[in-house]
């Protein structure tokens, strides 16, 4: 597929190095679709949003997964090349990393080379004043540079 005379980089490949993440990572990001951002009240839900730089060369997901047991648990994950976690925010349940590091509550997951997703990373600041699941994907999109004026909606039931 080419676009704009250029391909799009859509390699299937879980490793890339961090100066690649890191480039991904910081590049702006937009909506393919002008699509609803969902977030069920009850129950389990998953919403996956196409997103694509703003050159149309790299494409990302926004992905944002709501647990069925436990209802205050959420993830939001920003994909690229289809299958490379670049970050992944997991809200209201621990992790503990490979070097036995503890973190209670809601954490950050950051692409690392040799590792890729499995290290946490202490919140940045930019989430002190998140009190929302709403909040939360706000910030999170803030940091992962995806750039878009969708509502935010949530729904009793999924659809």
């Amino acid at each position: 597929m080419k676009e704009n005379n250029e391909e799009i980089n859509n390699d299937n490949h879980s490793y890339i190095d961090q100066k690649t993440a890191s480039n991904l990572l910081a590049m702006e990001k937009y909506f393919v679709e002008n699509q609803k951002i969902k977030f069920p009240i009850l129950g389990a839900g998953r919403q996956k949003i196409d997103l694509v730089s703003k050159n149309h060369r790299e494409l990302f997901c926004l992905d944002i997964n709501c647990n069925n047991i436990d209802i205050e648990r959420k993830t939001l994950q920003n994909r690229a090349r289809t299958n490379i976690i670049l970050a992944r925010l997991d809200i209201g349940h621990p992790h503990r990393n490979p070097d036995n590091e503890f973190f209670p509550g809601t954490h950050l997951h950051l692409y690392k080379e040799g590792d890729d997703d499995s290290w946490a990373v202490k919140l940045p600041t930019c989430f002190n004043d998140c009190k929302s699941i709403e909040d939360y994907l706000a910030c999170f999109m803030e940091y992962c540079k995806i750039i878009s004026n969708q509502v935010i909606e949530t729904e009793l039931f999924n659809e």
